[in-house]
């Protein structure tokens, strides 16, 4: 992997650009409801990290890599949508838990049905061997992406990529 900034070829190029328009595509609808909520990207990212199960606070921080005051704002605002809520872990009274309240389930699936079923529209288009090719494909990238340090990419690169993402997303042109 040591050849990612040196490989330009056209085909590299289309794929980079390809999986940009399919991000963006699949984070509209993402990027048009949090605006229409007064909700930022992270903290929709918090509701989806949340959606996987509940986490205490520093790990959730960690997660958003963001600090802990700024995490604090985040659930405040998530909190008066009435979609997160916190409480003290009862082993460890220090420490705070957050976890998505059942009206807060209901907002994250309902945002993942409907993109799932813009992506099923599209699906529905191809063939079916077009449809086990790509399912194949996209298996394998996801693999790479979840696995870095065993792929030859260096997790310090991954964090450093990460740390340069802006939190908040501009919304023009969506």
């Amino acid at each position: 992997m040591d050849g990612i900034d040196q490989d330009n070829s056209s085909d590299t190029q289309r794929a980079v650009q390809a999986i940009l328009q399919l991000v963006r595509f699949t984070q509209k609808p993402l990027w048009k409801w949090g605006r229409a909520q007064q909700v930022t990207l992270t903290q929709l990212q918090c509701l989806g990290i949340l959606n996987e199960q509940r986490e205490k606070a520093s790990v959730l921080a960690k997660k958003l890599s963001i600090s802990p005051s700024s995490l604090t704002r985040i659930l405040e605002r998530l909190e008066s949508h009435g979609w997160v809520e916190r409480t003290i872990d009862l082993h460890d009274r220090r420490r705070i838990l957050v976890a998505l309240t059942v009206h807060g389930g209901q907002v994250v699936e309902a945002l993942n049905r409907r993109r799932e079923g813009m992506l099923r529209e599209i699906i529905a288009g191809m063939t079916p061997h077009d449809i086990t090719q790509l399912a194949n494909i996209l298996e394998w990238f996801v693999t790479l992406a979840k696995e870095p340090q065993e792929n030859g990419i260096h997790a310090d690169w991954v964090q450093c990529v990460s740390d340069k993402i802006p939190d908040e997303i501009p919304h023009e042109g969506i």
